[in-house]
């Protein structure tokens, strides 16, 4: 890889050591990188050059369960 390319780098924390040791190698390469991640201020995403953040999966399960509950309530 080289400067000319990019990475996407998915993580939910964007805390994954693993991960961000290989982000932080392909910094030092020029390459751009794009993270997606739940958390603005995680170490992913504040190391990305840009950032998508997600919604919360904590929020969906929890929301899918209420609605699985009221289903089951009729």
């Amino acid at each position: 890889m080289s400067s000319q390319d990019c990475i996407v780098a998915i993580s939910n924390s964007g805390e994954s050591s693993r991960l961000l040791k290989q982000i932080e190698g392909a910094k030092k390469k020029g390459i751009k990188v794009i993270a997606i991640t739940n958390h603005s201020e995680s170490p992913l995403a504040l190391l990305a050059d840009y950032h998508i953040k997600t919604a919360f999966r904590q929020r969906v399960f929890s929301l899918n369960i209420i609605f699985r509950e009221l289903l089951l309530c009729q």
